[in-house]
């Protein structure tokens, strides 16, 4: 992302990094999840947009799914701004004013794959509602996840998509090597990254919706752990703990209550905090819905292949440089 930082930075050689880097190497390991602070208000959607296989047909009746492809779109000028903004508010809330300028372009590439993981996720709502009885993906879309009042009531499918963004993006995070100007420690790199996405997509000023990823983010850590079907499946003892009956739902239940959004096409209220629905299904059935997300085995990339993805410049984006605090 060759976009220009937009905040206070250490330019590469500066004298002042090796005094930094000791800093960062203690802040980014010891400091605590509630040590970090940011505002980030912005629905992921104004970052980058998936584009469903329906949406590309006239009427997605007369035209075969498998004809058509997915696709997403990401706004890379914008993702850069609010990277350096999330990055900016982060460091100063750990007294660090000026990030060296290899670690802001790493976060950016940080942030940049959690925006690409929640669209991911959308892509598997719409692979794994092809392992239902019947595919009512189109009419989801329309009567749930782009109803009238989603943006003021929230949208059940945006607060997992972050949840499964934050969780699955630390692969990602231990895949960044550190820079040669301020060679921070894997470990102390890892830990400050992961708390500063945290910090960016678990806090109360995300929109409606979105903020409730919290509730959802055990379920997500429980998934990434899970190897096999067989490891989901002992996850049923648990849920029995969880629920008082055994089904897996217990434990998935933000995925139990999407599975029973895309059968009976009824928006979940996340207003209140039910107990998971009784599956009106087989455990099975579930199950296999369940590993759609936990796993890109060629069955289901049969079922639906991956998106196409494109970057685009947002012409129409002017943003001022970010103040310094």
């Amino acid at each position: 992302m060759e976009q220009p930082i937009e905040i206070e930075f250490l330019e590469i050689g500066s004298p002042q990094s090796d005094k930094m880097k000791k800093k960062i190497e203690l802040t980014f390991k010891e400091s605590s999840p509630e040590e970090i602070k940011t505002v980030f208000p912005l629905r992921t959607e104004e970052l980058a947009e998936y584009k469903p296989i329906a949406e590309r047909a006239a009427s997605p009746k007369q035209i075969s799914h498998y004809l058509l492809g997915s696709k997403i779109t990401y706004n890379v000028n914008k993702i850069a701004w609010y990277a350096d903004k999330v990055f900016q508010e982060c460091c100063n809330s750990l007294a660090i004013e000026k990030p060296p300028e290899e670690l802001v372009k790493l976060f950016r590439i940080t942030f940049s794959h959690a925006v690409r993981k929640h669209m991911l996720f959308h892509y598997k709502v719409e692979r794994g509602s092809r392992l239902l009885p019947e595919d009512r993906y189109w009419e989801y879309r329309v009567k749930i996840y782009e109803r009238s009042d989603a943006q003021t009531k929230g949208v059940l499918e945006e607060a997992l998509a972050d949840a499964y963004a934050v969780t699955y993006v630390e692969d990602e995070i231990r895949a960044l090597q550190s820079p040669v100007s301020v060679p921070v420690s894997k470990e102390s790199l890892v830990a400050g990254f992961r708390k500063m996405i945290r910090a960016a997509f678990i806090n109360d000023s995300r929109p409606p919706g979105y903020r409730e990823a919290k509730n959802f983010l055990l379920e997500f850590e429980n998934l990434r752990d899970a190897n096999t079907v067989e490891s989901i499946q002992s996850l049923l003892l648990y849920s029995a703990i969880l629920k008082g009956v055994s089904n897996i739902d217990g434990i998935f239940r933000g995925l139990s209550w999407l599975y029973r959004e895309l059968t009976f096409l009824e928006p979940t209220n996340l207003e209140k905090w039910p107990l998971p629905p009784a599956p009106p299904y087989p455990t099975k059935n579930f199950l296999l819905f369940v590993e759609n997300f936990r796993s890109d085995a060629s069955l289901f990339l049969l079922l639906l292949l991956p998106p196409t993805e494109e970057p685009f410049i947002d012409k129409e984006f002017y943003p001022k440089r970010l103040p310094v605090k």
